[in-house]
């Protein structure tokens, strides 16, 4: 995103990150594997951190190798299984953004659910990304 982050108004902040929550999303939903990368050297900071406990505890250091991670749940779930991931929502404190979503069948049923607590370095890049499946929305 590369924006002063820490020196925007409270709407504008709001504004940004929507539009960051709306692109992580994305770059979790898109099959475009060139897309994809985009959208994740664009919310990414190039040294971020992804923690998951579900799998096995796993953490991920760097944006490649998040990327790689993103794009293997994306052609298991989207790709292979016909999920759709939907934004539920986004509220923010400071530098500290919590993203709900869900997946969802072709057929419209709720196949899991989740949230993803993201930290914000001062350019308003996410420096560390904990996802927590089956949280309540």
């Amino acid at each position: 995103m590369q924006m002063d982050y820490i020196d925007m108004s409270d709407a504008q902040r709001r504004q940004t990150i929507q539009t960051l929550a709306n692109a992580y999303i994305n770059a979790w939903s898109t099959t475009d594997a060139a897309v994809r990368r985009d959208l994740v050297a664009r919310v990414y900071a190039d040294e971020a951190e992804f923690f998951s406990a579900e799998d096995g505890n796993l953490r991920l250091q760097g944006r490649l190798d998040i990327a790689a991670n993103i794009g293997q749940v994306n052609e298991r779930d989207i790709q292979g299984h016909g999920l759709a991931i939907e934004h539920r929502a986004t509220t923010i404190n400071h530098r500290a953004v919590k993203v709900t979503w869900q997946m969802v069948s072709s057929e419209g049923g709720v196949a899991l659910t989740g949230m993803n607590l993201l930290l914000l370095n001062s350019s308003g890049e996410i420096a560390q990304d904990f996802i927590f499946i089956g949280s309540p929305n």
